[in-house]
């Protein structure tokens, strides 16, 4: 998101609507299918460990973007930031819609704090993606180990 704007990171509170995601894969050259593992790049990780520039008045995903991915058929949708979704929400009666929309009613994971900076140096758009997660029985969250395996070079 952050390249298709210009910009090293997006703005503070930045929502990314399907518009925003539309563009980008377009940008990309790619396109996105059933069974996708989508990660949104939003610039924050450039500013870590300065936590209140990584943490305060985050860009991310809005309601509508999370359903436009959702209706594309991603199966896991992750971010660089540290709550995925724009901070604060535009939404004035849910503080937290995307997660609500995702985790709730879609049923879809969402993977937060990814370092995409290098990937999107590269300009690698598409790979393999494998999330080795701890082996706990029942619990709703956990530390997990991305790995991206590039399958294509643009």
């Amino acid at each position: 998101m952050a390249a298709l704007h210009g910009v090293t990171m997006l703005p503070a509170s930045y929502g990314i609507g399907s518009g925003d995601l539309a563009d980008a894969l377009r940008r990309q050259g790619t396109s996105l299918e059933a069974g996708d593992v989508v990660l949104v790049r939003t610039g924050r990780m450039s500013v870590w460990p300065a936590h209140e520039a990584f943490l305060l008045d985050e860009p991310g995903l809005t309601r509508e973007g999370a359903e436009y991915l959702a209706r594309a058929g991603a199966i896991v949708i992750g971010s660089d930031n540290v709550g995925l979704e724009q901070h604060p929400s535009s939404d004035r009666e849910n503080w937290q819609p995307a997660h609500t929309f995702l985790l709730a009613e879609a049923g879809i994971p969402i993977v937060e704090v990814l370092n995409l900076e290098e990937l999107a140096e590269a300009r690698v758009y598409e790979f393999l993606f494998l999330g080795a997660a701890l082996r706990l029985r029942g619990a709703i969250g956990s530390p997990l180990r991305p790995l991206a395996i590039p399958i294509a070079k643009r």
